[in-house]
């Protein structure tokens, strides 16, 4: 599959994890819009044309799947990935029934996705990324900034909730700084 990376959709209602990812995906595309929902996204999409849809599988008013199946039946020309945190295989079978270009775990690093998108996935790999260490600290730092998100920034009560002691969190801080 050929796209050209000039426009890039992402929708999540994480938005944390939104303004993370938009920032990545910056260095490849020239244009990243956001959205929080589908219809946030439908609104974009009839404004803007765009090449690839990134949808999280587990949105607040709807399913990534019903998004899926309602951007590839009104703009049958966007490529449409699905992402998740954790992704089944009744998932995978279901967004690919439903026109997914890829499924793809949340964390996967832009490179990769580029990449399977362009050159497709390997026929004798896993269904779904296997997990790098590049992405395994991606997850791990997209759960700390939304559990630091969740008590306002008080590292305390983020360690607590992340059951780590406060050092330990603030040594992880220090390693991924905010962008």
């Amino acid at each position: 599959m050929e796209f050209d990376l000039s426009s890039v959709l992402i929708l999540d209602d994480d938005l944390i994890f939104l303004r993370g990812f938009a920032r990545c995906w910056s260095q490849h595309a020239r244009t990243v819009l956001q959205s929080t929902s589908l219809h946030q996204a439908l609104t974009t999409l009839e404004e803007t044309q765009v090449e690839l849809a990134l949808i999280d599988l587990w949105l607040e008013e709807e399913t990534g799947l019903q998004a899926l199946a309602t951007i590839g039946a009104r703009f049958p020309m966007t490529a449409c990935v699905v992402m998740s945190g954790v992704l089944t295989c009744a998932h995978v079978v279901e967004a690919m029934r439903l026109g997914a270009a890829d499924c793809v775990s949340k964390g996967t690093p832009v490179d990769a996705i580029i990449r399977r998108l362009r050159c497709g996935p390997d026929p004798n790999a896993p269904l779904g990324p296997r997990p790098s260490l590049d992405s395994l600290e991606a997850l791990e730092r997209e759960r700390i900034n939304r559990v630091l998100g969740e008590c306002g920034c008080n590292i305390s009560e983020a360690a607590r909730r992340l059951g780590i002691h406060r050092r330990t969190l603030q040594r992880k801080l220090r390693k991924y700084p905010s962008q």
